[in-house]
C-alpha cells in the first residue's frame, strides 16, 4: 500500500508541475510526431518536470524511470504506467528502458 502511494505521488508531482508548465503549449500535442518545434517544446517541459522532481540535469521523466526499473518497484510501476500511455499514443513497447538507454548513449546521465 505504501508502495502505490509512492507511485501515485510521484505521477500526481508530474502531471501538477506539467499541468502549469505544459497546458498553455497542450496545442501542441497532437503535432508532436510531425512538428520538431512541438517536440522540442514538450522535451524541454519533460527534462524541466524531471528536474523539479529529482534534481536531475538534462535528464527525462522516462529516461531517470527507465534507469531505477530493476532497482525499485515503485519505478517499474510508474514504467508500467508510463508505458502503457504512450503505446496508446502509438509508441513501441519499453518507452522507459529505451528512453533511459538513449540517455546513456547521449552522455546525458553522469
Amino acid at each position: 500500500m505504501i508502495l502505490l502511494i509512492k507511485v501515485l505521488r510521484t505521477l500526481s508531482a508530474y502531471l501538477i508541475i506539467g499541468a502549469f508548465i505544459g497546458l498553455p503549449f497542450a496545442v501542441l500535442l497532437p503535432f508532436i510526431r510531425r512538428s520538431s518545434y512541438a517536440f522540442r517544446v514538450w522535451y524541454a517541459i519533460d527534462v524541466f518536470i524531471c528536474t523539479v522532481a529529482h534534481g536531475t540535469e538534462n535528464r527525462t521523466i522516462s529516461g531517470w524511470t527507465g534507469e531505477h526499473i530493476n532497482n525499485s518497484t515503485r519505478y517499474r510501476i510508474q514504467a508500467q504506467v508510463i508505458d502503457f500511455i504512450l503505446r496508446q499514443t502509438g509508441d513501441a513497447p519499453n518507452h522507459c528502458k529505451r528512453a533511459y538507454e538513449w540517455e546513456l548513449r547521449e552522455g546525458k546521465i553522469s
